[in-house]
């Protein structure tokens, strides 16, 4: 009864909060209550009652100005946070509720979106089972006909010290996505021999335009893909 009692008060509170929200252009002749119910498949989000310092967020536990797409489409001028620990998108709705998005409705989303955001755009999309090895929400370093993503991650490890309470521990991989297939990128190395024919090409273009490419430097990666990228579109012409 408790638990109905909620999602009713949820409900009520979602429809009179989306009124104030803003939806991309042609999008307003979408019927309302449906996307009520298209973005908000989620539940309240709930914070962890264990004794862990540091947060599960990527970048801060505040929230960012950004936008968010679900189902094809794309909601503005939100307040989100990604939950790195658990893979979640959050919204802070009516600068009161948090709400944890449903991840098989995403298509992705956007932190820092918008003139007035403290830091540039962080573009992710929801992979959702489409790899065995890499699903869920990934940044976009690079996206063209290859892609560079990376998975930004959160786990809890005991600390160190005599202290009882455990810390959170980041860690951040980067993936090469070719056609069907999804590798890890270890290192500079083993990243230039996914180009296969190609790795000599990109080899000269790094050092003819001095590109740092590591994972000190992911952008790197992302510059050499897109030189990939256009070294297989002249073959195929």
């Amino acid at each position: 009864m408790n638990r109905f009692l909620i999602h009713l008060v949820l409900l009520l509170f979602i429809h009179y909060a989306m009124q104030g929200q803003h939806y991309s252009p042609g999008y307003r002749d979408a019927d309302p209550d449906w996307l009520d119910q298209l973005i908000f498949k989620g539940s309240v989000w709930q914070p962890r009652m264990i004794p862990v310092t540091g947060h599960e967020f990527f970048l801060s536990a505040d929230y960012f100005d950004g936008q968010v797409t679900v189902a094809g489409f794309r909601f503005e001028e939100l307040k989100i946070k990604y939950d790195i620990y658990s893979d979640e998108l959050i919204v802070l709705w009516n600068d009161v509720q948090p709400v944890v998005l449903e991840r098989a409705a995403v298509d992705g989303f956007t932190i820092g979106a918008g003139n007035a955001s403290m830091i540039p755009g962080k573009k992710f999309i929801n992979l959702r089972d489409h790899y065995r090895e890499l699903t869920g929400y990934v940044e976009i370093i690079h996206r063209g006909k290859s892609m560079v993503v990376a998975r930004h991650t959160k786990t809890i490890a005991k600390n160190s010290s005599l202290s009882s309470y455990a810390q959170y521990k980041e860690k951040t991989r980067y993936w090469f996505i070719s056609g069907q297939e999804c590798r890890l990128i270890r290192n500079r190395r083993s990243f230039l021999r996914m180009l296969g024919e190609y790795e000599d090409d990109v080899k000269r273009f790094i050092r003819q335009n001095h590109l740092n490419v590591s994972k000190f430097s992911p952008e790197g990666y992302g510059q050499a893909a897109a030189c990939y990228d256009q070294l297989t579109v002249m073959e195929e012409e």
